[in-house]
C-alpha cells in the first residue's frame, strides 16, 4: 500500500506494454511495466486531502551515457522545510532493447540549509554494477531555507562527464 499522487491509501495498477520487432528471421519482444492508475482497496480509510503535506518530490534531466535513454534524477523525502533524505541517481535504458546496466558513478547533492548554510554531499557508489538504476541516498534530517533548491548531478566516467543537475524547490 502506498500513497497515490492525490493522497490516501491506494494500490498502484500496472500493465505490461509490449513491442514486437522483427530483424531478419528473428523476432524480439520488448516488455515494459507501466503504471496505469490507482485503485482504492475495499475497507481502506477514506481521505479528503484537507491536510495533505508534501512527503516527497523528484524529477529527472536527460543526460548522455552509453545507453540511448539516460536520466539524472533526484528524489527528496521530507515534510515542509524538513528534509529526511535525498537520493541522487542515474536511470539508463536503450530503445528498443530495454533497461541497461549502470556501473560506478559519483553523485553530488547541493542545497541551502536554514540560515543560508550551504549543503554539499559528494559520494561514489560502491564498486559493481546495477540493472537500470544506480545512485546514492544521503540521510539529511535538517531544515532547508524556504524556496531554496536541492539539486543532484551525476558523473558517469570521463567519456560522459557531469550531468545537468536535477533540482526540486523546497516549500513550506
Amino acid at each position: 500500500m502506498e500513497q497515490s499522487p492525490a493522497g490516501g491509501a491506494y494500490m498502484r495498477q500496472y500493465a505490461w506494454i509490449g513491442i514486437a520487432l522483427r530483424v531478419g528471421t528473428t523476432v524480439m519482444v520488448v516488455l515494459t511495466l507501466v503504471t496505469i492508475g490507482w485503485t482504492r482497496p475495499e475497507n481502506a480509510p477514506s481521505y479528503d486531502g484537507s491536510d495533505i503535506e508534501l512527503v516527497s518530490a523528484g524529477g529527472c534531466t536527460v543526460r548522455s551515457g552509453p545507453a540511448t535513454l539516460n536520466q539524472n534524477c533526484i528524489h527528496v523525502r521530507g515534510e515542509g522545510l524538513h528534509v529526511d533524505s535525498i537520493n541522487g541517481y542515474i536511470q539508463a535504458g536503450s530503445f528498443p532493447y530495454g533497461p541497461s546496466t549502470v556501473c560506478e558513478i559519483t553523485v553530488e547533492m547541493t542545497g541551502t540549509l536554514a540560515g543560508n548554510v550551504p549543503y554539499f554531499v559528494s559520494a561514489r557508489t560502491k564498486p559493481g554494477c546495477s540493472f537500470i538504476s544506480r545512485g546514492i541516498t544521503a540521510t539529511v534530517n535538517k531544515k532547508f531555507a524556504p524556496d531554496s533548491k536541492i539539486c543532484s548531478r551525476t558523473y558517469w566516467g570521463a567519456t560522459y562527464g557531469w550531468s545537468t543537475p536535477a533540482c526540486i524547490t523546497v516549500r513550506y
